[in-house]
């Protein structure tokens, strides 16, 4: 993928996730993704991705993902981005955090790799 791709394709994640197209957002990954969180939890697969940012929304429903600052290395085959996610929580607190995502991504044109990192607003 060029770095012009691997950009549209973070794009294309963080659109599906803000219009709550959770499927679409899921299919960027590869079904055995292999997740480093900022909880210091592995977590393998997207059935344990999504069960993790499943949590995350049944606190904060409308959370939504605000890119910073999009960075790709086609050569390594990394994507890293940089972003505010906010939203409102159940008791209608607001609600959000910034963090960085490291994303590695295979000939596949899918995400074999992660890593995140996060901190409260």
């Amino acid at each position: 993928m060029s770095a012009a791709e691997m950009r549209a394709l973070s794009a294309r994640a963080i659109a599906a996730w803000n219009e709550r197209r959770f499927d679409d957002f899921y299919a960027l990954y590869h079904p055995d993704v292999l997740h480093h969180s900022a909880d210091g939890v592995d977590r393998h697969g997207v059935i344990e991705l999504r069960t993790l940012y499943d949590s995350v929304l049944a606190v904060c429903p409308d959370l939504t993902i605000t890119p910073i600052s999009v960075v790709a290395d086609p050569e390594a085959g990394l994507l890293a981005s940089i972003q505010t996610e906010s939203g409102t929580t159940v008791g209608g607190d607001a609600f959000g955090f910034q963090g960085m995502l490291f994303l590695r991504l295979s000939d596949d044109g899918l995400v074999h790799e992660a890593w995140e990192q996060i901190r409260p607003l």
